[in-house]
């Protein structure tokens, strides 16, 4: 694995002493209760008590907010304190505490407070810019929206580096990741329905695998292999190359996923009776017969290191991800096992290292992401704030999907949401994940902020609102929508607009209809039958869904009854169009409005 530079910190520690101390333990308690406890553990340098410090601060805990106390002085050193009472709060000056909490706990190491520090600092929620940690805090960061701008080079160096060794730790645990696919594309509303949904089409393919039907044992294999904890199924290899082995006769995919399990067991047997399979086959792709040539040249009686490099690279360049990484391995110079026996014409390159690298990457494996960005970064060039943001996400990205620690609190979140009992629970998991930026958290904090007020000290619905608006920011057109709706329903008619134009924006057609229909009577937005017309008309093309172009001509009809003017070319109706109108007045009123819950 690859190490690139560190860059300097920017602020330095000063608390009592560095030694770590157990995590507190949240789950079902009252956080008020637990904060000190918290605090106690975060001033002997416990890194995850100060991320959960934060998460505290962000969403506006009464206990945390007003007793948790940073100073940081001129020379950049931080303090942290616990105030009994409100004496220690007065005369101090206005800091950023979430962030503040957050980076200390990155700089003592846990990986959390690391994720939660740069998922602020790169979608601009800190409340400074220069620098950072300085700004008055109002309300809790939780309804904070993100500032445009670049991140200052030094704060994104301080960042990445931080960074690097999160993500490292998580693409080493890609394997430990297989299984985790429910956890993280688990959404709390309908979930009931997929795990239905899941069992039945596991039970049917289950079924016709022990009927003998060789496309659903190459199925089950997949189960397998992976797991899937919706349907509590652990990844099982001998389980799954059984399946694959009694597949792999008359299926030559079947044969190609047996081959690479064998590889990674050290098979060389197997590995190549299933490499014969693949190569005799018609029907195999010229990426898998490359890869099957070159099992063939490692392992068979008459080996060949140079033919195995050669017909790795053909597959790497066919666009197998193993052999994009393994070739990338070769370039960079890694003496991995999976290049024994092995010659690779031109290694090792750095370019050409970091040319696979960055294809196998982008098929998503873990490992390439990360060495791609140490070998970015070791590139000549001067470092730029975009070239270090781009490598920081990156980081990030691998980080959020394959890290321990954030995968266990996905693990407990599904479970907690699935339990009624455990609402509270989830939502907690829920809120730290989104305080991480990860995946589905902030629609799922949102829909669980619904059910229980358990973590908003606010009226309702004030935290589903920022919730759902950090799901719009993260581009969920779907979280524009109802945070569109919900504005309105809470009389925020100009915020109701401004999300369902950005909805629009990004493609939604219900989001048009809705700004048509917003357009059209002056909600939020000044009226505009003109723009509204334009809307409606585009729907009427033939190419557009049933419903949608129903609903536009009612809203047709009734704009042309209202202004008097034709909106669009409309068959003439006779002399009952008044009437159809009418009734369309009625109906697209009723049909936008359906819209916009």
């Amino acid at each position: 694995m690859f190490v690139s530079m560190r860059s300097l910190a920017l602020l330095s520690l000063s608390l009592t002493a560095t030694a770590l101390s157990g995590d507190v333990p949240l789950w079902g308690r009252n956080l008020s209760l637990a904060a000190p406890e918290l605090a106690q553990s975060a001033a002997i340098g416990n890194g995850r008590s100060f991320f959960y410090l934060g998460a505290l601060l962000a969403v506006g805990e009464p206990e945390a907010s007003r007793s948790a106390r940073f100073q940081v002085s001129e020379e950049g050193s931080i303090e942290f304190q616990w105030a009994l009472g409100l004496s220690l709060a007065e005369g101090l000056p206005a800091l950023d505490r979430p962030a503040l909490a957050y980076y200390v706990g990155s700089e003592k190491h846990d990986p959390l407070a690391t994720l939660a520090f740069s998922y602020y600092v790169f979608n601009g929620l800190t409340l400074g810019s220069s620098p950072w940690w300085r700004g008055t805090e109002a309300v809790p960061s939780l309804s904070r929206e993100p500032q445009e701008g670049e991140v200052p080079l030094p704060l994104c160096q301080l960042t990445l580096r931080a960074l690097q060794d999160v993500a490292e730790a998580a693409a080493m645990n890609e394997d430990g990741a297989s299984d985790a696919a429910s956890d993280l594309n688990f959404f709390v509303q309908n979930a009931s329905e997929v795990r239905r949904l899941k069992k039945e089409h596991a039970d049917w393919i289950l079924a016709r695998s022990r009927d003998g039907f060789k496309s659903a044992e190459l199925s089950e294999a997949a189960y397998f292999i992976h797991g899937d904890a919706d349907l509590e199924l652990r990844p099982d290899a001998l389980r799954a190359a059984a399946l694959l082995e009694s597949a792999a006769a008359s299926s030559g995919e079947a044969a190609y996923l047996a081959m690479l399990l064998q590889a990674r067991e050290g098979d060389e047997e197997q590995i190549l009776d299933k490499a014969q399979l693949v190569i005799q086959d018609p029907k195999a792709p010229s990426m898998q017969k490359a890869m099957a040539q070159h099992y063939l040249h490692r392992f068979g009686g008459a080996a060949n290191a140079t033919l195995a490099g050669a017909y790795l690279l053909a597959a790497a360049q066919l666009g197998e991800p193993n052999a994009q990484q393994t070739l990338a391995h070769a370039y960079a110079g890694l003496g991995v096992s999976e290049l024994s026996g092995v010659q690779v014409p031109g290694a090792p390159n750095t370019n050409r290292a970091l040319h696979f690298y960055s294809l196998a990457a982008k098929q998503g494996r873990p490992v390439s992401a990360v060495n791609a960005v140490a070998l970015m970064l070791r590139q000549p060039g001067e470092m730029t704030s975009t070239r270090c943001r781009k490598a920081a996400e990156t980081l990030r990205e691998v980080a959020l999907a394959y890290h321990p620690d954030v995968l266990q609190l996905y693990s407990r979140a599904r479970k907690a949401a699935l339990s009624d009992a455990s609402t509270p629970d989830a939502l907690l998991a829920f809120t730290l994940l989104s305080e991480l930026g990860a995946k589905n958290a902030h629609t799922n904090a949102a829909a669980l902020a619904k059910e229980t007020q358990s973590l908003c000290w606010r009226p309702q619905p004030a935290c589903e609102i920022d919730y759902l608006r950090r799901a719009a920011w993260s581009g969920s057109t779907d979280a524009m929508l109802r945070l569109a709706a919900l504005l309105q329903r809470t009389k925020d008619l100009e915020g109701g607009w401004r999300w369902t134009k950005r909805a629009e924006q990004a493609g939604s057609a219900e989001a048009k209809l809705a700004a048509g229909y917003l357009q059209a009577y002056g909600v939020g937005t000044e009226q505009d039958l003109s723009g509204a017309c334009s809307a409606y008309c585009s729907f009427l093309r033939e190419e557009e869904p049933l419903l949608a172009r129903g609903l536009a001509f009612f809203q047709v009809l009734r704009l042309r009854l209202v202004s008097g003017d034709a909106c669009c070319d409309l068959p003439d109706a006779g002399p009952w169009a008044p009437v159809g109108a009418m009734l369309a007045i009625v109906a697209s009123t009723s049909a936008a409005a359906a819209c916009l819950s």
